[in-house]
């Protein structure tokens, strides 16, 4: 049942992009790159909210929201620190799979065949590598990346932890689907590690 209802949210969400290609079109429990997160909660909820990030460079604020009502997902969503304005720079939404990996690495093929469908002129990349977070090395990640024209990048990551990371503040195995802005992409692969 659950796989079901989220093969219709993502069928749902993507259509509009389809025709429109434009990252601001595409939506994960109703927020878009762009959007203020203001339209959604009200700044004491933003700071209940708030969480530290592991990134080296913290120019970014990190919200995470297990609670608010989600359809499928729970939601972390990153902004720039300076922007008064709370505008979205990246959303992902993370369905754990701490007791079986493989059923993330499946779920992550199904979601793939979707957004393949809906971004056929999207370059795709695949990527797998060890997580530069995880100084032991043992942590594996799995990437699928679509490319869109304007830079902005939506895609899936597997993050299969390793032992030592994943007693470390309580991370557990996960499947991300994420939306990136241009900048926000740019930053993961240059400044975030």
């Amino acid at each position: 049942m659950k796989r079901l209802l989220l093969i219709l949210i993502l069928s749902f969400t993507f259509q509009s992009l389809a025709i429109a290609d434009d990252i601001k079109d595409f939506q994960i429990e109703g927020m878009s790159i762009g959007d203020s997160l203001l339209q959604f909660y009200d700044k004491k909820q933003l700071n209940d909210i708030k969480r530290t990030n592991s990134f080296k460079k913290k120019i970014h604020y990190k919200y995470c929201d297990n609670k608010k009502n989600q359809i499928y997902f729970d939601i972390c969503i990153f902004t720039l620190k300076k922007d008064k304005e709370f505008k979205i720079e990246s959303i992902a939404g993370f369905i754990d799979c701490k007791h079986d990996i493989s059923i993330c690495y499946k779920k992550q093929k199904e979601i793939d065949k979707s957004i393949k469908k809906l971004f056929q002129n999207a370059k795709s990349e695949v990527f797998e590598y060890k997580h530069g977070g995880d100084k032991t090395g043992n942590t594996k990640e799995k990437d699928i990346i679509y490319v869109l024209k304007s830079k902005a990048e939506i895609g899936t990551a597997v993050i299969d932890y390793g032992k030592e990371w994943t007693n470390d503040e309580g991370r557990q195995d996960h499947l991300q689907v994420f939306v990136d802005s241009k900048k926000y992409a740019k930053f993961l692969k240059t400044s975030a590690w």
